[in-house]
């Protein structure tokens, strides 16, 4: 009989990924892009639940070019461990939200969204910035035996044409949590590249339509909210939509 501790992380151990250590890797960049800690609610910081036996730690950044970032290493045993990540950019840049979920599920088999949306995805820049070297990043875990597809329906109209849905088999996870850190790394690099915005409301405007598809269609809301409750997840959805 698996002793609870093992429970708590056997999906992770199944994928053959530390997320533990992808969730490090990932503050170090932020870090290293100049980004610094946002004030956000301690309760939403770090959450932990016996039953289910789940829990949840946060890093919330700000910076020159960050209006807000959201990382977020979850664990609900047995049933899966995850990274959720969402980058808004200052709406005074050319720069799109990035937003991304990775999800590894009791088999083993790891699961994750990654894209830009919304804001400047049509000006002249943000094929350079964004586009070339994010779709680079995603062709490099196809080529490390990731299987890639299209983003969901139901972002496509905002999205900048440089995302996927990517899927490793049990033991691969490391190539999707690899591809995740590069994602962003290359996202930052582009950001701060990004040139000042021609219509700031406009950028606005922008990220809330991103904000409202994702809260009504992505799958983070349903699982956190499985886990810890609805309260929180409301809670918690409003931190990462930057609406706190």
């Amino acid at each position: 009989m698996l002793s609870p501790a093992a429970l708590f992380s056997y999906p992770a151990k199944l994928a053959q990924v530390n997320l533990a250590a992808t969730f490090a890797e990932l503050d170090g960049i932020f870090i290293r892009h100049g980004a610094r800690s946002q004030v956000a609610p301690s309760p939403l910081l770090f959450v932990q639940r016996q039953f289910p036996d789940a829990a949840m730690a946060t890093k919330v950044y700000e910076g020159d070019r960050i209006g807000r970032a959201v990382v977020s290493h979850v664990r609900a045993s047995p049933f899966f461990t995850s990274i959720v990540l969402a980058i808004h950019p200052k709406a005074e840049l050319e720069a799109p939200v990035l937003v991304s979920d990775l999800k590894i599920i009791p088999t083993g088999a790891t699961r994750a969204y990654l894209d830009v949306c919304g804001p400047s995805i049509t000006k002249r820049s943000f094929s350079t910035n964004f586009r070339t070297p994010l779709t680079h990043t995603l062709d490099a875990a196809v080529a490390s035996a990731c299987n890639k597809q299209p983003v969901p329906a139901w972002i496509e109209p905002l999205s900048g044409g440089c995302g996927a849905q990517l899927r490793a088999r049990p033991g691969r996870g490391s190539v999707v949590a690899h591809a995740l850190v590069r994602y962003v790394e290359r996202y930052l690099e582009g950001l701060d590249r990004a040139e000042a915005a021609q219509d700031p409301a406009a950028n606005l405007a922008s990220m809330r339509s991103v904000r409202d598809v994702v809260r009504a269609h992505g799958r983070s809301g349903m699982y956190l909210a499985r886990a810890f409750g609805p309260p929180f997840a409301a809670r918690y959805l409003e931190l990462l939509w930057n609406e706190t």
